[in-house]
């Protein structure tokens, strides 16, 4: 757009023209609700909180393998890059990003302190160590400096025990660090929660027992459950391709609150299949085909397909009925009335 000439609107008609030649003329169409025309005209401060709005959150993915940090981001998903050079210095800016890329990446992999979060295992351990177990290094000693210096949010895979557990990682050499997330799938938040509310329990205890201990009075961040999940289009598909881009969807501090999102997440797919029934005329089929594979994926030579879709995995089902698809019962599947059974320990 040529910010020289000024664009013109339905006003600057209706004065420069007659009342007869505008009751002759045609109404001009009405813009588009998403579309802000005037923006590139609005002075730079009230520019700059919008771009700042603008910045998109994301989850940074932090593996350690064979002595290397290989990060791992989102490809696409800083659309202020993207718009304009005014968009980008206002996001270099306000999101204070930074490269973390190494030699393994195959492209720039940046990460704001501000509104990213990173994502890692903090490699979990026995409350009390066993007589003769492996020290196992801080897999944070390995972060550059500058890296630790400025994250302030952080997501950590939860621990799949009934057993307390403690991280190996020191938390607390983050100095700025603002909120620790157990990560959990949105569709998992039923048959996991045991595990997920008993990690950030331990989260817990690991600063009130060790840290505080060592550290007296340090600052105790904001410590809760994050669920992950597919946003936009993705939300309604089935398969999602090798990229991992799930979001931060909801922030969840007891069972209730999970209970309810769950409940959301349930209803929102009935009211997704009602539709796909209603556009199909209630005929909503679910073919599901079977194929016998290897241990690489692929499928084992000599074998049939069977398309007909009436006989099930191999020769001996021939005839036989095929079973009913799965069927999703709109509340809280296989968790216990009560609360994880973790006392509270002095």
């Amino acid at each position: 757009m040529d910010l020289s000439q000024p664009s013109i609107t339905a006003s600057d008609v209706y004065l420069s023209t007659s009342p007869s030649q505008t009751a002759q003329s045609q109404p001009l169409p009405a813009p588009s609700a998403q579309a802000f025309t005037l923006f590139p005209n609005l002075p730079p401060e009230l520019r700059a909180p919008i771009w700042k709005h603008a910045l998109t959150r994301r989850i940074i993915k932090w593996t350690r393998t064979a002595n290397q940090n290989i990060f791992t981001a989102p490809k696409n998903h800083i659309p202020l890059f993207n718009v304009c050079k005014e968009s980008r210095e206002i996001a270099m800016l306000y999101g204070e990003y930074i490269d973390i890329s190494t030699s393994s990446s195959d492209e720039p992999v940046f990460f704001s302190p501000i509104v990213d979060s990173l994502l890692f295992e903090p490699i979990w351990t026995d409350l009390i160590p066993k007589p003769g177990a492996k020290v196992i290094p801080d897999p944070l000693d390995s972060l550059p400096a500058s890296l630790r210096a400025v994250v302030r949010n952080i997501m950590v895979h939860p621990h799949y025990s009934d057993e307390r557990k403690r991280p190996t990682t020191q938390i607390e050499k983050l100095p700025k660090l603002e909120q620790v997330l157990v990560a959990a799938d949105e569709k998992s938040l039923g048959f996991q929660s045991k595990f997920i509310l008993g990690t950030a329990y331990d989260i817990k205890l690991y600063y009130a027992a060790d840290v505080r201990r060592r550290v007296p009075g340090f600052r105790v961040p904001y410590i809760a459950v994050g669920c992950l999940g597919w946003t936009g289009t993705e939300r309604r598909k089935m398969h999602h391709g090798v990229q991992d881009t799930r979001e931060l969807v909801r922030v969840c501090e007891n069972e209730a609150q999970m209970r309810e999102h769950l409940r959301e997440v349930r209803e929102e797919e009935w009211r997704f299949t009602q539709g796909l029934q209603g556009a199909t005329g209630g005929k909503l089929r679910l073919k599901l085909n079977f194929r016998s594979v290897d241990a690489t994926g692929r499928r084992r030579s000599g074998e049939k397909g069977d398309a007909s879709g009436e006989r099930g995995v191999g020769s001996g089902h021939v005839g036989k009925k095929r079973a009913d698809p799965p069927v999703y019962e709109r509340g809280l599947a296989n968790v216990l009335e009560d609360p994880p059974p973790y006392a509270e320990t002095e």
